[in-house]
């Protein structure tokens, strides 16, 4: 999911939020770091002590300045981390459940439509047992490349944990919902896994859940989630 900046909400209180407020500094001043003039005063006509000083302290403030952008780009990666799965390049369960909480609360005031998918990748524990390890992995890889060439930008898409993912579908009632899982299972049938000489298909039990302002996000996942398990159901049933 592209996450795009959004313009700053500001109440009109009487006051211009564009004025700029007085300035220290007056239209002709000099960059900060000259040191020829500091506040718009001639250096020259400081005393040597009292020029030092403030020198030391604009450049003092420079390297705070430094300081502070670096701590910023540094949480906004430890953020990041800590929103994205340890293995795949999607948000992990917390995540998920967090932007689900930011959709419910739109659909309750807005009542703006969205529903849930969930995942059980087939398959997996075989993969694992014959295959090895490192073959499961690749299959979660190449599931989750699948998803994610075939969801919106405006969709959300995670690991649940293990071979569960879960998609957020924006503005989607339940039958759109199940034509794009149609859609999903018929992609997987297309693209099968290549491992070494072998060719695995790909199948999955999809839950479907339209979620509205009345669910909470653990809710609407665990009526996904049962849905899912419906459907897992109905597939051995009739094998």
């Amino acid at each position: 999911m592209r996450i795009r900046p959004t313009q700053p909400y500001m109440a009109n209180r009487g006051l211009s939020a564009a004025r700029p407020g007085p300035s220290v500094l007056s239209p002709s001043a000099p960059p900060i770091g000259d040191r020829s003039h500091i506040l718009n005063i001639n250096a020259a006509e400081m005393p040597s002590n009292v020029s030092a000083a403030f020198q030391s302290l604009l450049e003092e403030i420079g390297r705070l300045k430094q300081e502070l952008e670096i701590s910023k780009r540094r949480v906004t990666e430890l953020e990041k981390l800590a929103d994205t799965d340890s293995f795949l390049p999607v948000l992990n369960r917390r995540a998920f459940l967090r932007e689900l909480s930011r959709f419910l609360a739109f659909a309750e005031r807005y009542g703006i439509l969205g529903t849930l998918l969930y995942f059980d990748l087939n398959g997996m524990k075989r993969v694992n047992d014959e295959l090895g390890h490192e073959a499961g992995d690749g299959l979660l890889q190449h599931f989750t490349q699948l998803l994610l060439r075939n969801v919106r930008d405006s969709d959300v898409l995670a690991r649940l944990g293990g071979d569960e993912f879960g998609i957020i579908l924006a503005q989607t009632h339940q039958a759109l919902a199940e034509e794009k899982a149609k859609d999903l299972l018929w992609q997987m049938e297309q693209e099968p896994f290549h491992w070494k000489d072998q060719l695995i298909p790909i199948s999955c039990a999809i839950g479907i859940h339209q979620f509205s302002e009345l669910n909470s996000a653990d809710q609407a996942l665990a009526e996904a989630d049962k849905a899912m398990y419906k459907e897992k159901k109905r597939i051995y049933a009739s094998r």
